[in-house]
């Protein structure tokens, strides 16, 4: 695609990870296009694709031959698809976009002085309906239920445009190229999806990094069904408490890490009694996936704790 330099933005790489997306594609690319016309500098466009059944990739080859196409033989998941793009982004922001996300012309303009920071990791604009305004996604609420971590509850800035983020939603995340490949981009323990957002932005905290909410940043959503169309529902839970408990096993201290099995234990006896399956299959998931999650704990950042990093972020919505 045509490349657009100008003075006083720095480039930016779009990774746009598809599986089975041709008919989002051939709806929401022009307009991320007309977004990046309107406020970026020099860009390139990167779509990976997860070994699609459908014509995405003839249908790229066909209208957008100036992007950088790669097919993947094998549909390997969410973060082994998205992180192969990330590997070829070669400009100083990378925008990671879901191919469900329509952005609005402006989406880009309020973005760029959020990494005048050098503390900023990256931002995230407002997520709403395709057809409405109401909001599905915005700043993430570093919530704590005892010793399990919240990663759903959305909050918007109490003043202004601008609020400190748990994490950015994979979705539509703006982000600094060099930090998100420097902690290795999304940890691939969480294939084939779920929890891959959340653990990106904890890492990112961990690093010492920052991660906000740009209100005036508007991009729209149309709600998916293509994990669900291709999963049966109880492995899809199975999977989502898999990975649950791996994000607390990777980032939870030692002590809170002990105090947490007690509460795991409990968790299974409960769902057993109600008739919830799901959770000990997760859990058994969970038990062979340890090695990986071992693996994850290691490479985690060490620059702030968990409990740290919630207490910093909660600092930072009090300044306002």
């Amino acid at each position: 695609m045509d490349k657009v330099s100008r003075e006083g933005f720095p480039g930016v790489s779009v990774v746009i990870p598809n599986y089975n997306g041709a008919s989002l594609l051939a709806a929401n690319l022009p307009h991320l296009f007309e977004a990046l016309a309107a406020g970026a500098g020099d860009y390139e466009v990167i779509i990976s694709d997860n070994a699609s059944t459908d014509d995405s990739v003839a249908f790229l080859k066909k209208n957008y031959p100036g992007i950088i196409l790669i097919e993947n033989a094998v549909n390997a998941g969410f973060s082994v698809n998205i992180n192969r793009g990330i590997a070829r982004a070669s400009k100083p922001l990378t925008f990671l976009m879901s191919t469900d996300i329509r952005l609005e012309k402006d989406y880009f303009k309020p973005l760029f002085a959020y990494f005048s920071d050098p503390e900023v990791f990256g931002v995230m604009g407002r997520i709403i309906g395709m057809d409405d305004d109401d909001i599905q996604d915005s700043a993430k609420y570093p919530a704590w239920n005892g010793l399990q971590v919240d990663g759903s509850a959305n909050y918007l800035p109490r003043s202004g445009g601008r609020a400190p983020s748990l994490f950015l939603s994979g979705a539509e995340a703006f982000v600094d190229t060099a930090k998100l490949k420097a902690i290795g981009g999304f940890d691939e323990a969480f294939t084939p999806f779920y929890g891959e957002d959340l653990d990106l932005g904890i890492r990112a905290w961990r690093s010492g990094w920052t991660c906000w909410y740009e209100h005036s940043a508007v991009c729209r959503h149309k709600t998916s069904a293509t994990i669900s169309s291709y999963n049966k529902p109880a492995a899809i839970m199975a999977i989502a408490a898999r990975n649950k408990l791996l994000l607390h096993y990777a980032h939870l201290d030692l002590l809170s890490l002990l105090l947490w099995i007690p509460t795991v234990l409990g968790n299974l006896a409960v769902k057993a009694l109600t008739g919830k399956f799901y959770y000990l299959k997760g859990f058994r998931l969970f038990l062979g996936h340890l090695g990986k999650a071992a693996e994850s704990r290691r490479k985690a950042p060490r620059a702030y704790t968990l409990r740290q990093v919630y207490k910093r972020i909660k600092g930072l919505i009090a300044e306002g």
